[in-house]
């Protein structure tokens, strides 16, 4: 079919009379148009003669220009011969049409006779809306107007909407119901939530001398008339400083908030069955008796556990400290610095949805962490003290009490807290008295040789340090002052601020590390390295694809540990020297052995060893002028995990999650703290909602649907199947189940960990169908099923065996393994953990278990 045949086809007669006018308009102008010479024979188009030169009205600035060029046109009934300028391109010049094809012509005409007009509609309409919707809406009869109150600030709370929105909403709908009942502004909408102001005090002080200037709870005069002062302004700018040194002088006033956690800790404990959380230290199964598997196998918290102490009190619990500043904006030099607080005794998924706000600072400079600590932890000698008295869920009245036990921040952070000198001067390390040297070419820079002796701190003699540095008004090694921490009772100076891995080990050492690696790779293998990653499909427990190697200086912590314990050995096999792969493999190895749900004695002993190896070598590969403070750190580390437990039990992700988390509430420069402390608190109302029994049920589905994380059971061991089910008998099932009603399954949630069919498994990125099971070790995933057993559903796996051929790469978690013929049937509870498949080499491949499955990026 010709192209003008379908151009025109489908064109109504009005339309093709326009069209037609439009060619003829064209055909005036440059008559050797040959796309266009059909329509000469065309009855409804006279035969195009050229009047004038001129063009015409409709043709634009560009038309007019070629226009101008064109002289005389001779036109005859065969031909049409264009002059142009001599200037113009010779091949134009005698350019002769070719014979109209008549045949042609009139199929044209015959197709433009047959054509329909088209029905015109617009984008969208109300045209395929049924009768029914043209009914008033019914609404069930469970469901009232705070219902959908709660499912608003839902949304509200997961999408960090205006709180404009919902209320235009709510407007709406109070004027298209019978009886108005939801708020039409925000002093209605507070009024109808019982928000209490009174759970948040404001600490004012001056932003050019920090002094404090009171706050506005139990104020004294002068500061309850500051208060007043303040809360009649607008704004908090440009108030004078009470203080001698800002005396006479123009000064910004500013404040910070401290959240009340008597409050929190009450709308905590008020939620069903969290009673049964609390004793999760007490209830949870441990794989190995004698091994470091949570916070509670530390020797500094069994310390606390021993008859007599404070945590032997099965209702008592303990508190994680952090706090570390997050920028507010990409636009803004401003920094936020939240303080939270984390329980200790919850389940480890449950501690990082339970978080704690105990205050929120922004400025444009740090807080003085003495000014700013003191009054956001303010009520912890009271929960010491006194402690909270709350009901259970069988309605038995407890008392519980609360201790700092750790304070997790990062290099930048703790010497603030601590009243310390900082890790680039003399005596800057927190945890032992090495004091570091400089060069002669930049003294701002200090390094930590590995052979300089280690002597550690002690409790006592940083109390007598910060004593005798405050009587002195000056350091003792590297002691400044006196530090806010001494005022919380059962807290260790020397060993209850931890050796935070995610900062000091990932994107500290990794990161240095690789950047020095890097250097040594010629380039043009860079190509050869993101081909690797690029085939690596991690399980969905890992959210970040490997990126490519050249994006480095992007990379978040969480994938630095990727790289670390899964992709770097793998994807640089053979393409540097040995001696460079086995000393990177030395952290590798130890950082996966500190960092398992399980960690023996035997294994915590070996990591320490491949430490030190690893501090050592390091000064010899690449020179003291590279032995920076964090690769002095690893030294430390394995006292911080003999004391507390696993890396993942207290390192910064959970609350790095929550800083990401709070400051996608901040929509405006304007009282950024209010608006931080606002929606944590709508978060936590929607969190305590969802249990309440006054909320239909579909409106706690609807919940759920936005927080998932609210409504997972604490205990729960369940295995969730998805997909669509199948009757299924495999042979390799043990005599003693029944496959008489085997039904088989597409995936899975084990322990709230995903897995699926390798057949089942799509297209994507990821792959969920490699797993680490008690007995058979590696296995791909065949089939999901459950079946019974003495009349009781069982569920499991089917896995296909993976040999372990050999531990490569000179480590003993990467393991090269080759698939067999074996089908076993695995239960549920044998399952351990999913796999990462880095490599494959034919019917081979490069696999790892993940150390352990409560770590989050």
């Amino acid at each position: 079919m010709s192209e003008s045949r379908i151009f025109q086809k489908g064109l109504s007669s009005a339309e093709r009379r326009r069209l037609s006018k439009q060619i003829e308009d064209h055909l005036t102008v440059f008559s050797h148009d040959l796309s266009l010479s059909l329509w000469k024979g065309n009855p409804e188009i006279s035969t195009p003669c050229v009047q004038n030169s001129s063009p015409p009205q409709h043709f634009d600035v560009q038309d007019a220009a070629h226009s101008s060029q064109l002289s005389n046109s001779d036109l005859d009934g065969e031909r049409n011969v264009s002059q142009v300028d001599a200037e113009d391109d010779p091949a134009e010049r005698n350019f002769v049409d070719e014979p109209i094809n008549e045949h042609l012509l009139n199929e044209l005409s015959q197709e433009l006779e047959d054509t329909e007009e088209i029905e015109i509609t617009p984008s969208f309409s109300t045209n395929q809306f049924n009768e029914s919707a043209l009914f008033p809406l019914a609404f069930k009869e469970n469901v009232s107007s705070n219902d959908y109150l709660v499912a608003a600030m839902g949304r509200l709370a997961k999408y960090n909407l205006p709180y404009e929105c919902i209320l235009s909403e709510f407007k709406w709908m109070n004027s298209t119901t019978a009886i108005p009942q939801l708020p039409n502004s925000k002093e209605q909408l507070w009024k109808l939530l019982s928000r209490n102001d009174l759970n948040y005090v404001r600490h004012y002080y001056c932003v050019r001398c920090s002094s404090p200037l009171g706050s506005n709870e139990k104020a004294t005069k002068n500061d309850s008339e500051l208060h007043k002062k303040l809360k009649r302004s607008k704004t908090t700018d440009y108030k004078k400083c009470t203080s001698e040194t800002c005396r006479g002088l123009d000064s910004k006033v500013s404040y910070f908030i401290q959240l009340k956690l008597y409050p929190q800790l009450h709308q905590l404990l008020s939620i069903p069955n969290i009673s049964k959380s609390i004793l999760y230290r007490h209830t949870r199964r441990k794989i190995n008796e004698n091994a470091l598997e949570d916070i509670y196998d530390g020797c500094e918290y069994q310390k606390l556990c021993s008859s007599g102490e404070f945590l032997s009190n099965p209702n008592n619990m303990s508190f994680t400290l952090n706090t570390d500043g997050c920028s507010v904006s990409n636009s803004s030099k401003a920094s936020a610095w939240p303080v939270y607080l984390e329980i200790n005794e919850l389940p480890p998924h449950a501690r990082k949805r339970h978080m704690l706000l105990a205050g929120i600072y922004c400025d444009f400079d740090k807080p003085v962490m003495n000014n700013f600590l003191v009054k956001c932890m303010s009520e912890l000698n009271d929960l010491y003290r006194k402690g909270i008295q709350w009901l259970k869920s069988d309605g038995t009245k407890v008392e519980s009490k609360f201790v700092l036990l750790m304070c997790s921040v990062d290099s930048i952070a703790r010497p603030p807290i601590l009243r310390m000198t900082q890790f680039n001067g003399d005596f800057g390390c927190t945890y032992c008295y090495s004091r570091g040297s400089t060069s002669d070419n930049n003294q701002l820079v200090r390094y930590y040789p590995a052979s300089e002796q280690i002597r550690l701190r002690t409790d006592k003699e940083l109390r007598l340090g910060m004593l005798k540095a405050f009587k002195d008004n000056k350091k003792v090694n590297g002691v400044k002052g006196i530090s806010s921490l001494i005022s919380f009772p059962k807290f260790n100076l020397a060993k209850g601020r931890i050796v935070e891995c995610m900062h000091s080990v990932y994107l500290g050492v990794v990161r240095q590390h690789i950047l020095l690696l890097l250097d040594l790779v010629d380039s043009k293998f860079f190509n050869h390295i993101n081909g690797r990653t690029a085939a690596i499909k991690p399980p969905t427990r890992i959210s970040r694809l490997p990126r490519p190697i050249g994006e480095i200086k992007n990379f978040k912590a969480s994938e630095f540990r990727n790289w670390l314990l899964y992709y770097f050995l793998v994807c640089f096999d053979g393409l540097l020297e040995s001696k460079y792969m086995k000393h990177f493999a030395l952290l590798s190895q130890a950082i996966y052995y500190l960092n398992q749900a399980s960690i023996t004695l035997e294994e915590l002993h070996n990591a320490e060893i491949l430490l030190d190896q690893y501090v050592e070598q390091f000064e010899e590969l690449f020179g003291i002028e590279n032995m920076t403070f964090n690769v002095h750190l690893l030294k430390h580390l394995p006292q911080t995990i003999r004391n507390w437990g696993p890396m993942w039990a207290h390192n910064a992700f959970t609350f790095e999650s929550w800083n990401h988390r709070i400051m996608e509430c901040i929509i405006s420069p304007k009282d950024r703290v209010l608006q931080v402390v606002n929606r944590f608190c709508i978060m936590k109302f929607i969190c305590n909602m969802s249990h309440e029994d006054s909320v239909s049920f579909d409106t706690k589905l609807y919940l759920n649907s936005l927080f998932p994380s609210f409504h997972f059971d604490d205990n729960d061991r369940s295995f969730i199947a998805k997909g669509n089910s199948t009757d299924s008998v495999h042979s390799c099932i043990p005599p003693q189940y029944s496959t008489a009603n085997c039904t088989s399954y597409d995936d899975a949630r084990i322990n709230n960990i995903h897995y699926r069919r390798i057949d089942k498994n799509p297209d994507t990125q990821f792959c969920n169908s490699y797993v680490y099971c008690k007995n058979v070790r590696f296995g791909c995933i065949e089939d999901i099923i459950e079946l019974e057993k003495d009349g009781e559903r069982i569920n499991g796996l089917i896995v296909r065996k993976l040999k372990v051929k050999k531990n490569v790469l000179n480590t003993t978690y990467i393991n090269f393994v080759e698939s067999t013929s074996e089908l076993i049937f695995v239960p549920s509870n044998e399952v351990v953990a999913p796999c990462i498949v880095i490599r494959e080499i034919d019917d081979c491949k490069y696999i790892v278990k993940l150390p352990n499955t409560w770590e989050s990026d």
